[in-house]
């Protein structure tokens, strides 16, 4: 680990990193850790063989790709604790666009795209616990980030071949691991810091020019487990509390707070 840490520039995140070789889950262990390792504890694994994305659904993690997990106890209400995937996001996109050429995207909310394939995604996990009823107390967040690296074609797949890649199939080489693990977790102690201070609204125009898009014709579903409704729009960007814009025609700006946004298919 120490030629991860010899590159860190931060005061807290990734001290320590604990190393797996092969883990079920980082997000897991860095839950079991959260009570006894301080904040900024993060979790490495080579491969996850049980890998989590949003509302369940199974991460692909095989050999080549960052598999992190990071402890955060951020000082936020426990309601913004859903914002730090865009955060993380933003961290990640910046990172890959300081060490490569590539055009880096946020998707809203919690994953990045190169080419509109998807390179990274984020699941953050908060544990709550009572406080007032109108106020829970947020304890801590997992934030879990797993990018497409130096994965080839053959390690996903066939299924997932026309929606994700990696940086090393984008960029025609492969990609120092340790110098990207290093630069995202330098870009997250930064956002957060601005985050904390200034919330999602101090971030705004860094944010504007990274949204994968922004002002063109989508499609958001999967708002929750149980609503498999579909809206179409015009993407607008989010607001600062986070909240996808999408401009529906007749009903003019509508936030919406959840769900899986894609291209809407021309007709």
């Amino acid at each position: 680990m120490e030629a991860i840490t010899g590159m860190l520039t931060t005061s807290y995140l990734g001290r320590p990193i604990i190393y797996k070789p092969v883990t079920g889950s980082t997000n897991d262990d860095a839950r079991l850790l959260a009570g006894q390792e301080p904040a900024g504890t993060v979790v490495l694994a080579e491969v996850q063989t049980g890998g989590k994305g949003r509302l369940g659904r199974r991460w692909e993690s095989p050999a080549g790709g960052v598999f992190i997990s990071v402890v955060l106890r951020p000082e936020i209400p426990a309601e913004r604790a859903p914002l730090l995937a865009i955060v993380a996001g933003y961290a990640v996109a910046s990172a890959i666009r300081a060490l490569t050429s590539l055009d880096t995207r946020v998707k809203w909310p919690n994953d990045v795209l190169v080419a509109g394939k998807k390179v990274c995604g984020i699941l953050c996990e908060a544990a709550i616990e009572p406080g007032t009823p109108c106020a829970p107390n947020l304890r801590y967040v997992i934030c879990g980030i797993g990018i497409n690296a130096n994965q080839t074609d053959s390690d996903f797949p066939p299924s997932l071949r026309e929606t994700a890649s990696s940086i090393r199939i984008l960029m025609g080489g492969p990609i120092d691991r340790n110098l990207l693990i290093a630069t995202v977790l330098n870009e997250m102690e930064v956002a957060l810091g601005r985050f904390n201070d200034e919330g999602l609204a101090g971030m705004r125009d860094d944010l504007a020019g990274l949204w994968a898009f922004l002002d063109r014709d989508v499609c958001l579903q999967n708002r929750s487990s149980k609503d498999s409704a579909k809206v179409t729009g015009r993407f607008r960007g989010v607001d600062d509390t986070g909240r996808a814009l999408i401009e529906i025609p007749g009903e003019g700006v509508v936030p919406f707070s959840a769900g899986d946004l894609s291209l809407r298919p021309l007709l």
